[in-house]
């Protein structure tokens, strides 16, 4: 079996699961069990129905290319073999391979991807530029995903379990104290505050940082209960004024009409949860040339 594996390269052929290793630069750290349970109870019966990828190590040893759901759903149900098609390429291909294999993927984790992408600029002498060029992706993606991996892990945790955004996350990456990030990052679920306000929130803090404010936790929860009454406040005002402006504009439109000739009369009744205007024109009306 190892003999016709290594000369039937870039064919399928069936390898014993035991002697496939998984990829060292595999960014799919996290597997969502339940759709590995599902794939397993495919698997088991359809088959494998698309080959995964594995290159040759040394005598009854394989590593992983890319397709870990299907070697793992092919573990859960204890399959010896599984079918494979046997590339020659080196570390850094096959890191590169993998990353791309995995970015494309709709559900993958934008920390596994970030870490990926660390780890062929890193370990396999990409450059920033190169990265983008053979992803395929712009520089900023690149950067972007480079700030990600700066956050600690237990920060990430959070941020994953909370289904927050990468936009979230990248607003997070300017706050250093793991401990304020922590705080910051429950007052945006407690709050269910926008990106927009995060990221004003996470501005007010640094700033009264700079400013040498004591920044333990009981002070930090003040500050945040601060900025968050803040723009409530603002918000009220803001909404008062845009209604001021709705009500003058009306009240002018009428005082023109009445201006040329045509009698109008117009009405504001107002309650608790609306305000209903009631504009009255005239048929019979004077027009003024």
């Amino acid at each position: 079996m190892e003999n016709m594996a290594i000369v039937r390269k870039n064919e399928i052929v069936q390898i014993p699961v035991s002697m496939i290793k998984p990829n060292p630069y595999q960014s799919r750290y996290f597997f969502d069990r339940k759709t590995v349970e599902n794939l397993a109870k495919s698997i088991k019966q359809f088959g494998v129905l698309q080959p995964i990828c594995v290159r040759h190590l040394g005598k009854y040893s394989y590593e992983l290319v890319f397709g870990e759901r299907r070697l793992k759903a092919c573990k859960e149900i204890g399959m010896f073999y599984i079918p494979c098609i046997i590339v020659d390429i080196g570390d850094k291909d096959c890191a590169v391979i993998s990353i791309i294999e995995n970015i494309h993927r709709k559900n993958t984790d934008f920390f596994e991807t970030a870490e990926a992408i660390e780890s062929i600029i890193k370990y396999h002498g990409y450059t920033v530029y190169e990265a983008a060029e053979f992803l395929g992706e712009k520089e900023s993606f690149i950067i972007n995903k480079l700030k990600l991996v700066k956050l600690k892990y237990e920060c990430r945790r959070i941020i994953k379990d909370s289904n927050l955004s990468e936009e979230f996350a990248l607003i997070f990456t300017k706050i250093k104290d793991e401990n304020l990030l922590k705080i910051i990052i429950d007052a945006v679920l407690k709050f269910n505050l926008s990106i927009k306000k995060t990221k004003s929130l996470v501005e007010f803090l640094i700033k009264r940082t700079y400013m040498g404010i004591k920044t333990d936790k009981e002070d930090i929860e003040m500050m945040i209960t601060k900025f968050i009454k803040l723009n409530m406040e603002q918000k009220i005002k803001f909404y008062i004024n845009d209604i001021k402006i709705f009500t003058n504009s009306i009240y002018q439109i009428v005082e023109t009409m009445n201006e040329s000739g045509m009698k109008t009369e117009c009405r504001f009744d107002e309650n608790d949860n609306s305000i209903e205007v009631n504009i009255k024109i005239n048929k019979h009306n004077d027009l003024k040339s």
